[in-house]
């Protein structure tokens, strides 16, 4: 099952509604009801509505994937499982990450020593003319 995409960087966290006396709100946060596994959920972030609809759609798919191949019924059971799955994709994706990193590192310094070597033969040119 293909779940919808979240691309882009959260700028902040969700909350919900319910958190309201806890959590300090500013006037740019948005609110909307969110649909997971058939539950609403009203949501406030700092987030534009079409990034919270992405987010929930997200989450929503994996909940349900979850529920087909694991049978289980426990809301909460699903959420764990659900989090756990999309943990796992966030360290796959921040380890792929940081190896094109690395690679990207390793190509520019051996760029920067054979510029470096041929800088000497450059120089030498150079003052002939």
């Amino acid at each position: 099952m293909n779940s919808p995409g979240v691309k882009g960087r959260m700028s902040g966290n969700l909350t919900g509604l319910q958190d309201n006396k806890r959590s300090t709100s500013s006037k740019n946060d948005t609110t909307r009801v969110v649909k997971i596994l058939g539950r609403e959920y009203p949501l406030r972030g700092a987030e534009d509505c079409d990034r919270i609809v992405r987010v929930a759609e997200y989450v929503d798919a994996k909940m349900k994937q979850i529920a087909e191949i694991s049978k289980l019924s426990s809301h909460s059971d699903i959420a764990v499982l659900a989090a756990l799955n999309i943990t796992n994709e966030l360290f796959e994706i921040n380890f792929s990450v940081n190896q094109t990193t690395d690679d990207l590192e390793e190509r520019a310094q051996t760029i920067l020593m054979k510029l470096e070597e041929s800088l000497p033969a450059l120089e030498v040119v150079s003052e002939a003319n």
